[in-house]
C-alpha cells in the first residue's frame, strides 16, 4: 500500500468518528427563558451505554435509564421533581432482574434481592 493511499484512508477513519461523534451527541433541550435542562437527555457512555435522563425545568422528573450498550436494561428509576421516588431496578446482561428497591421522595422503603442469572 503506498503512502497516500495510507494517508486516504487515515483521512476517511478520522471523517467517519467526528460524523459518528456528531450525531451521538447528547439531544439536550434548554428552556430559553431561564436556561434550564428540560426534556430527555440521551448520553452514550465510552463503553457504549446510554444514559436517558428527563427534566422539567431542571428538575429530575419522570423515568431514567441506564442501558447496556446492546441497550438491554441496567438500570431504571423515577424521579418526581427532584427526589428518587418509585421501584429502582438493576438488571443482569441478559435481562433478569438483579435487586429492586422501592423508594418514595428519596426515602429507601423495601428492598428486594434477585439472583437470577
Amino acid at each position: 500500500m503506498t503512502k497516500s493511499m495510507e494517508i486516504f484512508i487515515i483521512a476517511l477513519i478520522v471523517s467517519i468518528i467526528i460524523v459518528l461523534f456528531k450525531l451521538n451527541k447528547n439531544k439536550t433541550k434548554v428552556n430559553e427563558l431561564n436556561k434550564l435542562l428540560h426534556g430527555e437527555i440521551k448520553t452514550i457512555e465510552q463503553n457504549g451505554d446510554i444514559i436517558i435522563k428527563n427534566y422539567v425545568n431542571g428538575v429530575e422528573n419522570g423515568e431514567w435509564k441506564h442501558l447496556y450498550s446492546d441497550e438491554n436494561n441496567f438500570k431504571t428509576l423515577n424521579y418526581k421533581n427532584g427526589k428518587l421516588d418509585g421501584v429502582y431496578k438493576e438488571y443482569w446482561r441478559n435481562g433478569v432482574i438483579y435487586q429492586t428497591k422501592k423508594f418514595n421522595f428519596r426515602k429507601f422503603i423495601l428492598p428486594s434481592l434477585h439472583i437470577g442469572f
